[in-house]
């Protein structure tokens, strides 16, 4: 591989994981009640808001799939773009890679369910299109290394 192309590679990983990073603190939704009550909710925030709500499977659920399973995603793209070789090829990291855009799904299906109720209304941010974005990457690139 030349020089230039595993600068690009590099490159366009961490921007795709600064991405990540970002659009999982920073607010996806805002979701305006009946009552005229706006709330601003990331990814992380909404993990916690539903465990709150005693909905323990939907928050484990959008833990799993939103935010450990991509680091762990890009802990094993980060080890071979950069050329690392601290892991090996893993039919575990092939599973999980099948499974990555259950957590885009999982959202979307979230904000479906709050659009259907009459008593919301949802905004959604650009910060969901960069989650997606960085999702969509992670595809790329693991499609690049197999």
């Amino acid at each position: 591989m030349s020089l230039i192309y595993k600068i690009t590679q590099r490159l366009l990983l961490s921007i795709s994981f600064i991405f990540f990073c970002i659009s999982i603190y920073l607010p996806i939704i805002k979701i305006k009640t009946v009552f005229i009550i706006s709330k601003d909710i990331s990814i992380l925030q909404s993990v916690f808001i539903l465990f709150d709500a005693s909905l323990y499977f939907l928050s484990i659920l959008i833990l799993i799939f939103s935010t450990i399973f991509p680091i762990l995603k890009y802990i094993y793209l980060f080890n071979f773009i950069f050329e690392i070789n601290y892991f090996r090829k893993s039919k575990l990291m092939n599973i999980i890679s099948n499974w990555s855009m259950t957590d885009v799904f999982v959202i979307s299906l979230i904000i479906s369910i709050y659009k259907v109720s009459l008593l919301s209304d949802i905004e959604v941010y650009n910060m969901f299109y960069l989650f997606i974005l960085s999702i969509l990457s992670q595809l790329v690139f693991f499609k690049m290394i197999k």
